[in-house]
């Protein structure tokens, strides 16, 4: 059983962290995570101090902690790496390229990007792991001003995301499309996609994509000359980001 000294105690204060994390508990969260990862530590058992930290990680991340963050997730994913264990390890590739972002190093977070996608194309990851590389791939391709790699990376992340069913990445992918269209001054198609993803993201409940989405449709009323509603619409996605 899970007993005071166990490495099955060690992961059900693991998994019970995850649950809090999930939950919006982030305080029980990181209490749990530091205790699995004390007792993982103590017991030798590699692979649930590198969940661990992953979690340690991600609360780091959702504080945000950015630097601290960077330390815990490398940290992790060195250890992933060594156990052999690609689909963890694919994750804080994710969350290290999302973080560099974060910081403002776009080139940074497109060198985890791009391992993040090579992993996935070598091991078979299926059509929604390949669409999230891809997809967050060309968004660091965009911010380095690489508008055609990304969006030929963002069609075929979206094509991935439709044929997976996923619409969560299908109106990121959509969304993607619509902020390249307005790099290029093409104000009608970018409008249209706005319209097509902005009703997918308030389904969906993803406020940051929300957020994007309204950013777009603000930006196109501007280059429509309806300033007025434009402010407003920026209103409301600022609103969403600092919630």
């Amino acid at each position: 059983g899970a007993g005071p000294d166990t490495p099955e105690r060690a992961i059900v204060l693991g998994a019970a962290s995850w649950y809090a994390l999930t939950s919006g508990n982030q305080l029980r969260a990181a209490i749990l995570a530091d205790e699995s990862r004390t007792l993982a530590e103590r017991l030798g058992e590699d692979h649930q101090v590198a969940r661990a930290l992953f979690c340690q990680g991600t609360l780091a991340m959702d504080q945000p902690d950015v630097m601290h963050a960077t330390t815990l997730l490398e940290d992790a994913l060195a250890r992933f790496d060594s156990l052999g264990d690609f689909w963890t390890a694919s994750h804080c590739l994710n969350l290290l390229g999302l973080n560099a972002l974060n910081q403002g190093d776009a080139a940074g977070a497109a060198s985890f990007f791009e391992r993040f996608l090579a992993d996935a194309v070598e091991h078979r990851g299926s059509k929604i792991m390949r669409s999230l590389a891809l997809g967050n791939l060309a968004g660091a391709y965009r911010y380095l001003e690489q508008r055609d790699a990304a969006l030929e990376l963002t069609i075929e992340a979206l094509d991935l995301a439709e044929e997976a069913g996923n619409a969560y990445l299908t109106a990121g992918a959509r969304g993607m499309l619509g902020l390249l269209a307005l790099d290029r001054g093409e104000i009608g198609r970018a409008a249209s996609l706005a319209q097509e993803s902005l009703p997918m993201h308030r389904e969906i409940g993803a406020p940051w994509e929300l957020a994007q989405s309204l950013e777009v449709t603000a930006a196109v009323m501007s280059a429509g000359h309806r300033a007025e509603s434009a402010t407003r619409v920026y209103g409301a996605a600022f609103a969403l980001r600092t919630a």
